[in-house]
């Protein structure tokens, strides 16, 4: 089923849920970790590593997808030559190598030595970002879930989709919130603007959207 106008799609399957700014945030992240995964794997092709070490890195890679190289291994005193060849005692060299090369490369020339996962992903991920940079507001709109703490002097910190991104909010906008039960949105603005002495302007109730402190009605 396709979404109605003017709201997202719910679901790019490459890239998860995009139904929200925070999951399209994550959409994103998940596509320049692919676009990093592939420009690591040219970089060990144009750096000339031996194919039997590239074997080894992929197998240990198989084995533990998550395991990052130890500082030991990385200033020494883990030597692991069978994972680095002939840059075994030229670690920081090839790391420097490897940023050279790819500092040097366009956008284009960056997809270009991508696979055609990366530039399927880069389609959509277009797609999550014009979203995110999208003006529209949903015709109807509830209060998000979000903690509130206090931060005196008439102000308050929301926390919504990240610890690490809160937002800060007069106490009267806090309290304007409630207003939006699903009814019509430019109804419920309509009725702030009769009765609240600090009106919600367009752009304000957008970076609410965005922050998912209100969002799109069930």
């Amino acid at each position: 089923m396709s979404a109605a106008p003017g709201e997202p799609p719910r679901r790019l399957r490459s890239l998860g849920d995009l139904s929200t700014p925070a999951a399209r945030r994550a959409g994103i992240l998940s596509w320049l970790s692919a676009v990093e995964r592939d420009l690591a794997h040219w970089c060990l092709l144009d750096l000339d590593v031996e194919s039997d070490v590239i074997d080894r890195v992929f197998e240990r890679r198989e084995v533990n997808p998550r395991e990052d190289l130890r500082a030991g291994e990385l200033d020494g005193h883990e030597d692991r030559a069978d994972l680095w060849g002939t840059w075994a005692p030229r670690k920081e060299e090839f790391y420097r190598a490897c940023a050279a090369r790819i500092e040097a490369l366009s956008p284009s020339e960056v997809l270009a030595r991508c696979s055609p996962k990366a530039w399927l992903m880069t389609k959509l991920v277009q797609s999550a970002h014009a979203m995110l940079r999208s003006k529209e507001i949903p015709e109807r709109l509830e209060a998000g879930q979000v903690q509130l703490v206090a931060l005196g002097k008439g102000r308050c910190q929301v926390v919504t989709y990240n610890p690490y991104d809160p937002l800060d909010l007069p106490q009267e906008v806090i309290a304007m919130l409630a207003r939006f039960d699903g009814r019509p949105t430019a109804e419920v603005l309509a009725e702030i603007e009769r009765e609240e002495a600090l009106p919600l302007d367009e752009e304000l109730v957008r970076l609410l959207v965005d922050f998912e402190v209100l969002v799109a009605a069930r």
